[in-house]
């Protein structure tokens, strides 16, 4: 049965789906092409410095109003979101390289996962910065997203849990891309709470990519499935059986031979009904595997 490499993504493929998914992609890969080139355009700004301009804490901090201005040749972002914008690209860039190294060795926590994790620490950090520099307290408003990550992190605790195969007698680790998203959709609302809309909207279309289109642990497209139809095996595996059998009988008559016993030939109901056992058994085994191969299908969908 051949598989569309849309079922490695899609369990049902509609066209609301393929609508929201293109968008994303589309808005992810030109944010990140305008992002990364805006310190190669020339941008139409000249700020002198004066001594009217508003003090900060950190002495280290340059103020800049052509930062907050919005430019045409942007699309209409400004210096700033562009520059919250490629350390997003490059905490996912990073988190991608890590989780390719675990994925390499067979860990549970891999490309995705390490991904979503980079790009919410980078949200969060971005968030406790700039995100209430208008607030009218005079305390840090910043210790609001600092308490947030640990609340939410409970709630990605309990999606996490392990789960033994009984096919193959492997643990698997479930949940800590689910976890890692939860966790990066409090960042998400930290920033929109804050009014950084841009980064706020460029993370969940990210977000939204990684999840759907991101390498995954497993998937349908990973098994062998020589499966023609629910019922029954193939013809390959039915003549495996028969091959199996002969051999069998040859081993046993050379026995027979080399101990003096008179090899009894086997009559062909018999050689039928052994090979009818096989078979079953084969069903049997060949519906854990599409079993297994359905669940791990399904298992991006709830994510």
């Amino acid at each position: 049965m051949g598989l569309s490499r849309t079922h490695a993504y899609f369990t049902e493929l509609t066209v609301t789906k393929a609508i929201l998914y293109s968008v994303a992609s589309l808005y992810v890969v030109t944010a990140a092409i305008i992002v990364m080139l805006q310190p190669l355009i020339a941008i139409p700004c000249q700020h002198v410095p004066n001594s009217n301009e508003p003090e900060f804490g950190n002495t280290l901090y340059k103020y800049n109003p052509c930062r907050s201005q919005r430019y045409r040749i942007l699309l209409g972002l400004t210096v700033e979101e562009c520059e919250f914008g490629r350390r997003l690209v490059w905490a996912v860039v990073m988190g991608t390289l890590i989780g390719w190294e675990r994925k390499q060795a067979d860990r549970p926590a891999g490309i995705r996962t390490m991904a979503l994790v980079a790009l919410g620490s980078c949200l969060f950090s971005i968030c406790s910065a700039f995100a209430f520099l208008s607030g009218p307290m005079s305390w840090d408003a910043s210790r609001i997203s600092a308490a947030i990550p640990s609340g939410v992190g409970f709630l990605g605790s309990a999606l996490i849990f392990k789960h033994k195969d009984d096919n193959t007698n492997i643990h698997e680790v479930h949940g800590l891309t689910t976890a890692a998203s939860v966790w990066l959709s409090a960042a998400v609302g930290i920033a929109c709470a804050g009014g950084l809309y841009f980064v706020a909207s460029l993370s969940t279309a990210i977000m939204l990519v990684l999840l759907r289109f991101g390498p995954r642990t497993n998937t349908i497209a990973d098994e062998e499935t020589e499966f023609e139809t629910d019922e029954g095996v193939v013809d390959g595996s039915r003549m495996e059986l028969d091959n199996e059998v002969d051999e069998a009988i040859a081993a046993m008559n050379a026995s027979s031979k080399s101990n003096n016993y008179q090899a009894v030939p086997m009559t062909s109901p018999e050689r039928s009904n052994l090979i009818s056992k096989g078979s079953r058994s084969s069903e049997k085994s060949s519906g854990n595997k599409r079993t297994a191969a359905i669940n791990r299908s399904n298992r991006p969908s709830l994510l």
